[in-house]
């Protein structure tokens, strides 16, 4: 009986350990993919991607190009200052005590808990009082807008000033 429990539990570990090394392929994998794409986008023209009207169009992508561009233009703001730039995604808003006001985000889906949710912040130039014409937090939305900045506390921030925002 003893050699049977021995048996039954070195098949227990065995395929345990299977499972944590199917598990580790299974990320290693999906970190190379993203990472390919992430360096397939940066390798392409240095130049902004934008279609026939000169606007830099997010919609149509994938999760992870719209990640890797989004990374893109907050990490090159710059080269996106004046350029008019669509993206859809989820709202989101965070107040802010200092200012005494809110700020609002689109916000594409979170992949893993460990990462910071990506997004762009807008700034509604039309007629819209918060929190009365602004969607629900976490609804789906579609904003287009020239890509600006302003400072606070000496910082930078970028922005889309958008006129609109579109609930999907």
């Amino acid at each position: 009986m003893g050699k049977n429990k021995k048996a039954l539990k070195a098949e227990a570990m065995k395929k345990a350990r299977q499972k944590k090394i199917i598990a580790a392929a299974a990320c290693i994998s999906i970190t190379a993919v993203i990472a390919a794409s992430v360096i397939f986008i940066l390798l392409q023209s240095s130049g902004i991607r934008a279609n026939a009207d000169g606007v830099v169009d997010l919609t149509s992508l994938s999760f992870t190009m719209k990640a890797a561009e989004i990374n893109r233009i907050t990490t090159r703001p710059n080269i996106y200052l004046g350029k008019t730039i669509k993206l859809d995604g989820f709202y989101y808003t965070e107040y802010d005590s200092r200012l005494e006001r809110s700020h609002h985000y689109v916000v594409i889906q979170q992949v893993d808990p460990c990462c910071p949710i990506l997004g762009l912040e807008f700034i509604c130039s039309g007629d819209r009082i918060y929190p009365d014409d602004y969607p629900a937090e976490w609804s789906e939305i579609e904003v287009a807008g020239v890509y600006g900045s302003y400072e606070e506390f000496g910082y930078p921030y970028f922005y889309l000033d958008i006129d609109d925002i579109v609930i999907k």
